[in-house]
């Protein structure tokens, strides 16, 4: 199972890490280490639940999601700390 699992995130990295990137660039306004920092926890994020995934939407969807959240998440992390 583990070898399935890593051929499948291989796959959706290298998929997906321009889109996920691009998001995270947006989101930190340029900011390329936080960029490269979110990009980093959104893939950790990916491969913790990758067996969890069910498959009522597209994997393009769901990373898609996982990705706003993290970047939402970090942007109100921010504003509470007062750092934005």
């Amino acid at each position: 199972m583990e070898t399935n699992k890593s051929v499948l995130f291989e796959s959706l990295h290298r998929e997906y890490f321009p889109m996920v990137l691009q998001m995270c660039l947006g989101f930190s306004q340029g900011d390329r280490d936080k960029a490269n920092d979110l990009t980093q926890e959104i893939f950790l994020k990916i491969w913790k639940h990758l067996e969890s995934f069910r498959g009522q939407s597209s994997y393009k969807t769901w990373i898609y999601r996982i990705t706003v959240n993290t970047c939402l998440q970090l942007i109100r992390q921010e504003k509470k700390k007062g750092s934005l």
